[in-house]
């Protein structure tokens, strides 16, 4: 029973450039990066542990005053496939385009120079995957949206230097678009 389970489960990574905008509390931050993850597959579920990281940018701050910093998030998601279209030879489905939703929890890290904020979300997202099989190895290429909720900082934002106070929002919302490949067993 084990060596039939261990057959059918596809161990999957992808690697894609995210672009988005991630909010924190007054502020709206461009976000460039880059998203990873490490899956497991058996049938139209994934398991995957997620990495994502990259830069933070203060989109209303002043011209002479600059605010960046950083972004980092680490988590897990679930991803079911509800549709695969096959785009190859219909008896050996070597290559498919499959459509999923996904959803997940996760820890969010920004920081810049006058603020930080660590705070857990909640992650929704669609998209694509293609899957062409070689062999034993799966490639593809991958097309997604995702949005992170969380909840918004209180007023007292830990600053590390002159910052305002901002006001308060109950949530704040992030959004990615993500596009990159994936490769597997």
């Amino acid at each position: 029973m084990w060596l039939v389970l261990a057959e059918r489960l596809v161990v999957t990574s992808t690697m894609t450039f995210s672009l988005g905008s991630i909010d924190a509390g007054p502020h709206d931050g461009f976000s460039p990066g880059g998203h990873f993850d490490l899956g497991v597959t058996f049938k139209d579920l994934r398991l995957a542990a997620e990495l994502d990281a990259g830069l933070w940018s203060d989109e209303d701050a002043p011209d002479d005053m600059p605010e960046s910093g950083g972004y980092t998030r680490v988590g897990g998601a679930m991803r079911y496939y509800f549709t695969d279209l096959n785009v190859g030879n219909e008896r050996n489905k070597q290559s498919l385009l499959r459509l999923y939703v996904e959803a997940g929890i996760g820890r969010q890290m920004i920081d810049t120079p006058s603020f930080e904020i660590d705070r857990p979300d909640l992650a929704l997202g669609f998209g694509m995957q293609q899957q062409a099989r070689l062999g034993k190895v799966t490639l593809g290429g991958q097309f997604g949206v995702r949005v992170l909720v969380s909840e918004a900082p209180a007023p007292s934002l830990v600053c590390r230097g002159a910052c305002e106070a901002p006001a308060y929002r109950r949530h704040d919302l992030a959004m990615f678009f993500t596009m990159g490949f994936a490769v597997g067993r």
